[in-house]
């Protein structure tokens, strides 16, 4: 059961390229058997499939193919232990051992429950999810950095986001993944009660601090693809800069789905040129990031903010914000220092890579000049069809 609950959550996370995950038993008993009947109709519950599962023997040079080998009950860890003595490399632990209550997973071949066992499998899953690391959350170790740095938006921007979705009393938001709370402020003085989700930890207990002070403001340190949300509870679900580290297949439909008929989906991300005001300077700078940008988290991520009309959308609105920011050569090093890309470099490039650009920057007169525009997106979950019964002449 943990196997495909694990796979499932995983999946919709949009990380399934980073794991590889299997179950094996530990006895001989059910081996070649498939998944035990109730624990496949409990999957099924809750929309999972495990065809084709046949249960296998773990092996003993199988340590060091695992990064973790997860256990459900102590009787799992003293087998493992002899299995793997000593457990040199800590890769053994028990499924509930991340959560706030560690016990054993409730063993439905005593019980009979296969929904108690579910519940603390899925919980366990969850837990183990969440602690390892995502690299979705670069930013998660820069926070005081990125709340200095990163853009602030402008209230133009937020104004059309607050009329689109009538925020005030009484409406609800739903913003993903709100960083350090650079766009988290408009909303909350709207009195609107609003919710925030943040993968990073650091993140969401820098952005529960920052506005501790709103009554109406809650935060949720979780995955917003995967937490319990009610649907159809949130009158707007926004994103600054956010959701293209979801993906288009996910984002979209939840989106939809926690959205009332007729809320607001609104994106909004930044597009910045510093080449046009100082051709020179940018081609200096482009030869610091040829010879010494070596980056372990290159930014690879695509997102079409204007395809949200395939899951259901309606009224697209596209706005531009234009502004213009100035920076002096060390402001400049420490704004891309908060960059996803530029967080991973190589630790070998890191102190030239910086000094390059700080020096390009300064044989320039000591200042760059970056133009560009706040891009805005505004959707509309479509309303439901009506459908007229009309009944028939003899039935009126």
């Amino acid at each position: 059961m943990a196997e495909f609950c694990l796979k499932d959550l995983v999946r919709r996370a949009g990380r399934e390229a980073e794991f590889e995950i299997a179950s094996a038993a530990l006895h001989t008993d059910e081996i070649g058997n498939p998944v035990y009947p109730p624990a496949r109709r409990e999957l099924a519950a809750h929309g999972i499939a495990c065809a084709g599962k046949a249960a296998r023997l773990i092996q003993r040079g199988e340590y060091t193919r695992w990064d973790r080998i997860v256990g459900m009950d102590e009787a799992n860890r003293r087998d493992l232990l002899r299995l793997f003595p000593g457990d040199p490399d800590g890769r053994i632990s028990l499924l509930l051992d991340g959560t706030d209550h560690p016990h054993p997973v409730a063993d439905p071949w005593y019980t009979g429950d296969f929904t108690a066992t579910w519940r603390d499998v899925l919980e366990g899953c969850r837990a183990l999810l969440a602690a390892i690391p995502d690299p979705r959350t670069p930013f998660n170790s820069v926070p005081e950095a990125f709340d200095r740095w990163r853009p602030r938006y402008c209230n133009a921007l937020f104004d059309c986001v607050a009329n689109r979705a009538a925020l005030g009393p009484g409406r609800r938001s739903l913003e993903i993944g709100p960083g350090t709370g650079q766009a988290t402020e408009f909303a909350l003085r709207t009195g609107a009660d609003c919710t925030a989700i943040e993968l990073g930890a650091n993140l969401a207990a820098f952005c529960a601090r920052k506005f501790a002070r709103y009554p109406n403001f809650h935060l949720v340190h979780g995955d917003f693809a995967t937490h319990p949300f009610e649907p159809a509870s949130f009158d707007l679900v926004y994103s600054a800069a956010t959701i293209q580290w979801i993906g288009e297949e996910i984002a979209y439909p939840r989106c939809r789905d926690l959205l009332r008929p007729g809320g607001t989906l609104a994106m909004f991300f930044t597009r910045s040129d510093y080449k046009t005001p100082a051709p020179a300077l940018y081609a200096d700078i482009q030869k610091v990031y040829d010879a010494w940008y070596r980056t372990a988290t290159p930014y690879t991520k695509r997102f079409d903010y204007e395809k949200a009309g395939d899951w259901g959308f309606q009224a697209m609105e596209r706005r531009e914000f234009p502004f213009r920011r100035v920076f002096t050569a060390d402001e400049y090093v420490a704004y891309i220092g908060t960059h996803s890309d530029h967080i991973g470099l190589r630790p070998e490039c890191r102190q030239p890579f910086y000094d390059g650009i700080r020096a390009a920057i300064e044989r320039h007169g000591g200042a760059l000049e970056m133009v560009g525009a706040y891009i805005l997106y505004l959707w509309t979950r479509g309303l439901p069809k009506s459908v007229a019964v009309i009944p028939s002449a003899g039935r009126r």
